[in-house]
């Protein structure tokens, strides 16, 4: 079952099969995995990671040199396994061995290079360039946070997303997409449609054509009343809210900013910032978001989805 991270796992690998990203010389790879303590992978998929032929020597048979299918092995591995923190280490490590020069032919490269470092920015990295001298530079890849846990929890979110609620899932897959392809519009609106479309799910039995809202106000249970709670249990608030419209819910939070609705109102918040910077954003004042609003948004969504994983999907 493919899901997301394996997705950018898999495009981050394609990139690194192409030269100059990866040099096409005998034991870099062997480097790269050895330095991050990845020394055993290596050895399991060494015959796709080593060029088959350095100096007229042939050292592998021509049709098993492949840098994506040893690469992306390799993270499958460790996506399996369960070790982010591994991910991270060998992301950051591949990235410090992008040649510099990359930046004197844009050209030739600049349409992979950009994809790579959105790439990277969906998992939590950012690669920069660095002025070595005058004449030349590099590139170091540094965190925004330590993501290892993050990529783990992510995957299992993204699985149980999959096999539960199809076009939830489906939703958040194209705005990861949409972001990895620059349309950072489309990536926030993809990012609303999830949201409300996983709070639909929890409204409950009773409340077939209920807003959205009310899934949201059953998930985080600042308001009495439960999962299971039926049509008599249900309290005035909630009745309230189902009546209420976009702009009536809004000056509800406003007149009640002290109340005890918080991780509520939280979510609503998200909720009207994605709105703000999607598509809907044609509606009222016009927002265009930048690379890291884009980004900062998609990580809040992918909290949030994390965090209903982690409430009920696990148990489902």
């Amino acid at each position: 079952m493919n899901n997301d991270q394996e997705i950018i796992l898999a495009k981050i690998s394609a990139v690194y099969d192409k030269p100059p990203f990866v040099k096409m010389e005998t034991g870099q790879m062997e480097m790269i995995l050895k330095c991050v303590g990845l020394g055993a992978y290596y050895d399991k998929y060494r015959e796709y990671l080593e060029p088959y032929w350095y100096n007229g020597r042939f050292q592998n048979p021509v049709e098993s040199y492949r840098i994506f299918v040893g690469l992306n092995s390799i993270f499958e591995d460790l996506l399996n396994e369960r070790k982010g923190d591994e991910i991270i280490s060998l992301l950051t490590e591949l990235g410090n061995y992008i040649p510099g020069t990359i930046l004197s032919d844009e050209a030739r490269f600049a349409a992979d290079f950009n994809k790579l470092r959105q790439l990277y920015n969906l998992m939590g990295l950012q690669i920069v360039s660095m002025e070595v001298d005058e004449y030349s530079s590099k590139f170091q890849v540094e965190p925004y946070l330590n993501e290892g846990n993050q990529i783990i929890q992510s995957f299992g979110m993204e699985r149980w997303l999959k096999s539960k609620y199809q076009d939830v899932y489906e939703a958040y897959e194209s705005a990861l997409n949409s972001f990895s392809s620059g349309d950072l519009g489309a990536a926030i609106e993809s990012c609303r449609t999830a949201l409300t479309g996983i709070f639909s799910k929890y409204k409950g039995v009773p409340f077939q054509k209920a807003k959205w809202m009310l899934g949201m106000a059953t998930l985080t249970g600042d308001f009495t009343g439960t999962q299971s709670a039926d049509a008599s249990e249900m309290t005035s608030i909630k009745n309230e809210i189902e009546a209420m419209g976009k702009r009536d819910i809004a000056d509800f939070f406003e007149e009640n900013l002290e109340g005890s609705y918080k991780k509520t109102k939280a979510i609503y918040s998200i909720y009207s910032m994605l709105s703000d910077y999607g598509t809907h954003r044609l509606e009222g004042t016009v927002e265009v978001a930048k690379n890291e609003d884009a980004l900062m948004m998609i990580r809040m969504t992918t909290d949030i989805l994390v965090w209903i994983y982690q409430k009920h999907g696990m148990n489902e």
